[in-house]
């Protein structure tokens, strides 16, 4: 559903960070035409007909698993810890929200095309919400009532709130208000539009540009979003924009209003209220501004995609301000080192890998020491405490991590060498690039050594640890527990300037063979090569990751869960999460039908000032449909008078 890649779209642009082309929003995206240009959100999702196919896939998913039983099964669990007076009320609330819900149709509702945003407004800087879609119309009025319908329920659940019916620019709208608190709701209809809008003014700005009346401009003519949209390839699916800078600013606004002398510009109004404030609140609100004004370097995030063929491309950028680098935030982040070659530890048959490069962590630190000593109040005191505790355990961060540990991390999947009866279907490797070697490894043996002494003091049963005599390169260990044995082995060693962790020796072998060119690499996988993002020059992380088998795995995760279930004694403390725990593996049968994804990729550039990212996940081709066997002849016979109906196949 449209919805469900928005929510996508927008997770991988907060944690991820494209080409640039300098196109318009294409015909099809109409509805950013009535969202007021000073919204810091917004996310514009449209219908491709080439995207249809994935829209069938994820709701054949949806409808397993409102069928599956979960929500009955968790909503008994839930009734049956309530007290029995409660339990026929919250049964009659349970049965009405199921009708209010069903009673729209909301992929028809949302199917064409729905926009969501989000600003700050108002002197307590309190969030306006901005919901439109472009509805069906053949089920519009239907589902606009069971809108009003769920409206006038809300509601019902307080005696303060109170619903209102009001025209607004010639547009009729039901209000939901609570009596002395600045929340109002409002819903209306214009032709094929829906529109539910949190906030006085943004209703009324909304409903002035959607009936073509004067009001502020819109966010599509918005010189930033055009700067930004300029920098991604035009959107297919869903375009989203999220300019960091206006929120920061508008934060920042409110703690000017709220903090007399907090910011520049405030000093006059503490001079002409003496006293009036708290000394500590007033330290504590000028540390969170600060704060934030040492993190105040990001200047939007843009992403928009595409749909492919069999392929659905996010291509997004993450840009920071021209002065980042004044800022301690701004620092760290350009510390962050390039990727030459990601491919050296990957072998050919890896199912799934990740390789990326973080912040100087030594830089980190310090910034993050000197914006205590110098902002926090009591700072250097804290920074006193934290060396003594830290002395009290015989640790320091700087001498004993930070002295040996770079920036670089590779994860590496690989098939497991064998079937395992505990369900394990994989092997895998991790890879820590270090400054130090050898100090990298007189550091972490150390830790292991004091560690297993710990577990000795506390339970009597340290770790097994013994040389990894298998592994090709010298001086790994072997490290296990006598109660996880048959489940959990690990290799750790040092080698070629890596701390390198596996869960077998067959696996760290096989990536040190690749490395010294005794295999070959993930390039040379054709699954790859089709399906993943191949850089071309130095990356800051690159990623593949096979799902042709997630669903099957998420469905055996649910199934243990229940048979964890099933194990837990019959004890009244232990029954709501034994109740949990059964009703969880109702999901495993419907999240199978979670089996028409390949493939995730994605490949991170930075240029200093902005990070680009590709990502492609790829879908499997459609399982082709059965041949339908040829009518048979049937001999002619003489006709009757009335002829008889056609007989079905």
């Amino acid at each position: 559903m449209q919805i469900y890649r928005a929510v996508v779209l927008t997770v991988v642009l907060i944690g991820a960070l494209a080409p640039a082309s300098a196109a318009p929003l294409p015909e099809s995206f109409t509805l950013g035409r009535y969202v007021p240009g000073d919204c810091w959100l917004y996310v514009h999702g449209v219908t491709n007909p080439e995207a249809q196919f994935v829209e069938e896939h994820w709701t054949r998913v949806f409808a397993a698993v409102r069928d599956c039983g979960f929500g009955q099964a968790l909503k008994d669990v839930f009734v049956n810890e309530l007290p029995g007076t409660e339990r026929e009320s919250f049964n009659a609330f349970w049965s009405r929200t199921g009708e209010l819900v069903s009673a729209v149709k909301w992929r028809d509702l949302l199917g064409r095309e729905f926009v969501f945003a989000e600003r700050m407004s108002g002197p307590m800087l309190l969030p306006d919400f901005i919901f439109l879609s472009r509805s069906d119309a053949t089920t519009i009025e239907e589902n606009y009532r069971g809108l009003v319908a769920i409206l006038d329920s809300l509601a019902g659940l307080s005696e303060n709130a109170t619903v209102a019916d009001q025209t607004v620019h010639g547009v009729p709208v039901r209000s939901l208000a609570i009596r002395n608190a600045p929340i109002t709701v409002h819903l209306f209809r214009k032709d094929d539009v829906v529109g539910v809008v949190m906030g006085p003014r943004a209703v009324q700005e909304v409903l002035s540009l959607l009936t073509g009346g004067k009001g502020p401009a819109p966010i599509v003519a918005s010189p930033r979003f055009h700067k930004a949209l300029a920098e991604v390839p035009p959107p297919e699916d869903v375009v989203t924009f999220f300019d960091v800078r206006r929120l920061m600013c508008d934060i920042q606004d409110g703690c000017r209003q709220l903090v007399p002398g907090s910011l520049p510009g405030t000093q006059a109004m503490a001079a002409a209220h003496p006293g009036t404030t708290n000394p500590a609140e007033d330290h504590a609100a000028q540390t969170v501004v600060k704060l934030l004004q040492a993190g105040d370097v990001f200047d939007f995030i843009i992403g928009t995609q595409q749909t492919d063929g069999l392929q659905q491309i996010t291509h997004s950028m993450v840009r920071l301000q021209a002065e980042h680098r004044d800022r301690p935030l701004g620092r760290i982040l350009a510390s962050q080192k390039q990727i030459e070659r990601f491919d050296r530890y990957i072998p050919v048959d890896a199912t799934a890998f990740s390789v990326s490069s973080g912040p100087d962590w030594t830089v980190a630190y310090r910034e993050a020491r000197e914006f205590v000593k110098t902002t926090v109040p009591g700072g250097t005191g804290l920074l006193a405490r934290w060396d003594d505790f830290q002395q009290g355990i015989g640790f320091n961060m700087e001498a004993d991590v930070l002295s040996w540990l770079d920036q670089e991390i590779i994860s590496v999947q690989l098939p497991a060498s064998f079937v395992s009866p505990f369900g394990v279907t994989s092997e895998n490797v991790w890879f820590v690039r270090t400054k130090d070697p050898a100090l990298a490894k007189q550091k972490v043996f150390s830790a292991m050594d004091r560690g297993n002494e710990l577990l000795q003091e506390i339970i009597g049963q340290p770790l097994l640890i013994s040389p990894a005599e298998d592994v090709q390169a010298e001086g790994f260990r072997s490290v296990t527990h006598p109660a996880l044995a048959m489940l959990v082995r690990l290799v750790v060693g040092v080698h070629d300037g890596w701390l390198i962790i596996g869960s077998s020796d067959r696996a760290v072998n096989k990536c040190l063979d690749c490395a010294a060119g005794k295999g070959k690499t993930i390039l040379e996988n054709p699954r790859f090569l089709a399906e993943g993002v191949r850089p071309t020059g130095a990356v800051t992380s690159v990623s593949f990751q096979d799902l042709s088998g997630l669903g099957q795995e998420l469905a055996q995760m649910f199934g243990v869960l229940g048979f964890a279930g099933m194990g837990m004694p019959d004890d009244p403390n232990a029954r709501p999460v034994k109740a949990l725990l059964n009703a969880a593996m109702k999901l495993g049968p419907a999240l199978a039908q979670i089996d028409f994804l390949s493939s995730s990729a994605s490949a991170t550039t930075f240029d200093g000032q902005a990070w680009t990212v590709r990502q492609v996940t790829t879908y499997k081709a459609p399982k082709p449909k059965p041949a339908t066997a040829p009518a048979t002849a049937v001999p002619a016979t003489a006709a009757p008078a009335t002829a008889a109906p056609a007989q079905q196949p």
